[in-house]
């Protein structure tokens, strides 16, 4: 395990749900250069799962590869970057959405815990 690399920018960007072409890499790869991530490999040094911090303090673009999912690497991912924040005294926290139950399970399982009655909407200006 270790943090993500710059060069793996392009990776996480092809992977992730909100990307928006050569701008969003370019978040991510100012994410990975500045903020906390993490990042697991198998003992053969192959990518199995990511996860990184956003720029307002939230942990999140939690990535593990499909053939890999199912083993638990999610939870050390999540587990681990959670990990570093605590230990800088940083506030942990995650925002799930609501129909992504399965996420919502795992990080309820590693100490996360769900605030009731809260939701909130993405408002994008494209001009």
């Amino acid at each position: 395990m270790s943090s993500l690399a710059a060069d793996q920018a392009a990776r996480v960007n092809s992977t992730w749900v909100l990307r928006y072409g050569d701008v969003s890499e370019a978040y991510i790869k100012h994410l990975i250069t500045t903020l906390p991530s993490t990042c697991l490999y198998n003992r053969e040094g192959a990518l199995l799962g990511y996860a990184l911090t956003y720029h307002y303090g939230c942990l999140g673009v939690l990535y593990v590869l499909e053939e890999h999912r199912g083993n638990g690497y999610g939870k050390v991912a999540m587990s681990q970057l959670a990990l570093k924040h605590l230990q800088k005294k940083k506030e942990v926290f995650v925002m799930i959405q609501r129909v992504n139950t399965a996420s919502i399970k795992m990080h309820e399982a590693i100490g996360f815990e769900v605030i009731p009655d809260t939701s909130f909407d993405w408002i994008f200006c494209d001009d």
